[in-house]
């Protein structure tokens, strides 16, 4: 998995792309078996005993319906009884939706910056999506996140449509790492990218752009908590500004961990695997030839919200329509007869 981190001092050549979240099982396994440790926070309580034999776990229908488990070697954990118990992991993203039945007794508000909930609704999908990955739970139905035995909290700070919107880092961040400190969380994903990368801007700028955001992620990695981010989502030669953070700011390193997807024989993901979970939507009824109507019909959404990720999903694609949509990812190997390929 060495391959997969950034090397702040040397960027890599490759163009990186988004949604990775597999290196949290590095960061879950790590804080439940050596108890945490690290600036001024408390440690968690000792790993409990596994609720179920470990000779069964790596096995199941559950852990087999998520293949990227096994890619990540997640039985090597789970056989050492590491499944993410009395580890509390933090999504930062559009909120995730509490009624699912796979975070049942899972999931925790840790506070919305888009509105006046606590984080527990996800409008967009895509936080649920994330949180599916890292703690769905193993209940005999569907599939397993990474550490299914962890508590999940939800710190929304992405709108309706998974952007900032009319709010800014510098508004909401601190308050996340202010809320996650309160609640103990020791872990926080971000599998979200900025509009830069790292290399488009100074160090200069960034002090002076998102002083208050930069202090706070300084005070958590003080204080030992771990930030796992997305490298970037646009196919760019570097990682995005927030992911590269440690670059410019050195005291960052220690708790700063910035990932790339692959896909199933290791390899950097193909253009599908950058695409957010409403635009695979759109996608998918733009190849069964469906209209806007149709797909917000069958999504519960409107009209409006997918016109919005259906440009969005141009512009990853260079699509100059919807037609051109189609045409575009069957060229890119992410569609085929009418389907997506997974």
């Amino acid at each position: 998995m060495g391959q997969m981190i950034i090397n702040w001092d040397q960027f890599s050549s490759k163009s990186v792309h988004y949604f990775s979240l597999f290196f949290t099982v590095f960061c879950l396994s790590l804080f439940s078996s050596c108890g945490g440790g690290g600036g001024g926070g408390s440690a968690p309580p000792v790993v409990s005993t596994p609720s179920q034999p470990l000779s069964s776990l790596p096995t199941g229908q559950e852990y087999q319906a998520q293949s990227g488990l096994q890619q990540i070697g997640v039985a090597s954990a789970l056989q050492r009884g590491w499944q993410g118990q009395n580890v509390k992991a933090g999504i930062v993203d559009s909120g995730v939706a509490s009624t699912h039945s796979e975070f049942t007794a899972a999931l925790r508000g840790g506070g919305d910056w888009q509105g006046s909930g606590s984080g527990l609704s996800d409008p967009d999908g895509h936080g649920s999506h994330v949180a599916g990955i890292v703690g769905a739970r193993a209940d005999g139905a569907g599939m397993q996140g990474v550490a299914a035995q962890s508590q999940m909290y939800s710190f929304r700070i992405l709108n309706d449509y998974g952007y900032f919107g009319s709010r800014t880092g510098e508004q909401m961040i601190p308050g996340v790492v202010q809320s996650a400190k309160r609640l103990q969380v020791r872990i926080l994903n971000n599998s979200w990218a900025s509009n830069y990368e790292i290399d488009d801007v100074s160090k200069s700028d960034i002090q002076s752009s998102i002083s208050a955001e930069l202090s706070a992620w300084r005070s958590a990695v003080s204080d030992g908590m771990v930030m796992v981010w997305a490298a970037g989502n646009d196919g760019e030669n570097q990682v995005s500004l927030r992911a590269g953070l440690p670059h410019y700011f050195s005291e960052l390193k220690a708790g700063w961990l910035s990932v790339v997807s692959v896909d199933s024989d290791g390899r950097e993901q193909s253009v599908s695997g950058w695409l957010t979970g409403r635009e695979r939507d759109v996608l998918v009824g733009l190849l069964a030839g469906q209209s806007n109507k149709e797909i917000a019909r069958d999504h519960g959404l409107s009209e409006v919200t997918i016109k919005h990720h259906l440009k969005s999903l141009r512009s990853k694609l260079g699509a100059r329509n919807r037609t051109h949509a189609v045409c575009r990812a069957i060229e890119l190997g992410i569609a085929e007869e009418g389907q997506l390929v997974l």
